[in-house]
């Protein structure tokens, strides 16, 4: 059972870092270009919400994929903590 909780907190880690952080900086890229920036100074040609929305959607999808493999993570060593714990009348 311990190697179960082992090899899904590893599996988790590895989706943050590899899905996680790449998504929290696509969705903030998305969200920055997203604002009007001619307001800021920028000058700007083409539609930069042409690449925003893609981005946030793109981003909030792989952040969607650690929070999955966590509560799958999460579901899993429940069950099998209920599981072990039944025990079994004897026979009649």
């Amino acid at each position: 059972m311990q190697d179960r909780k082992k090899v899904g907190l590893i599996v988790t880690l590895v989706t943050v870092f590899l899905c996680g952080f790449p998504g929290l900086c696509a969705f903030a890229f998305g969200v920055f270009f997203s604002f009007d920036l001619e307001s800021f100074g920028w000058d700007v040609t083409g539609n930069p919400r042409a690449v925003a929305i893609p981005a946030i959607c793109i981003g909030a999808i792989l952040i969607l994929i650690p929070l999955a493999a966590g509560i799958y993570t999460f579901v899993q060593s429940r069950k099998t903590a209920e599981v072990s714990d039944i025990e079994i009348p004897p026979a009649l």
